[in-house]
């Protein structure tokens, strides 16, 4: 079993049971991801497209397009951000390509 089906298991329920880890299944299933930081610029060349994050700046950001290119654009895509002006650490809000 994964992390989060056992975070989330533990949730839903005091103790394991079988009914408790179908619904965090079934959670998983629906496309619920725990929050976490990327560190590093090699984290975030490591997202894939359509990630979104919020940095320590709280910017939201999400990954479009090639690294070559600027990589990140703001929500609504008021503007291009070079990866090196993007603060870290950031959370992942989503990641892109899992649902």
């Amino acid at each position: 079993m994964s992390i989060e089906r056992d975070e989330l298991t533990d949730i839903i329920a005091s103790n394991r049971n079988e009914y408790a880890d179908k619904t965090a299944g079934r959670i998983l299933a629906a496309g619920y991801r725990k929050t976490y930081m990327v560190t590093t610029a090699d984290d975030l060349d490591a997202l894939p497209f359509e990630t979104v994050i919020r940095d320590a700046d709280d910017c939201v950001l999400e990954r479009w397009g090639d690294l070559e290119e600027s990589g990140w654009v703001t929500v609504m895509v008021t503007s291009f951000v070079p990866r090196d002006q993007i603060t870290l650490p950031a959370t992942v809000l989503y990641v892109g390509g899992v649902l």
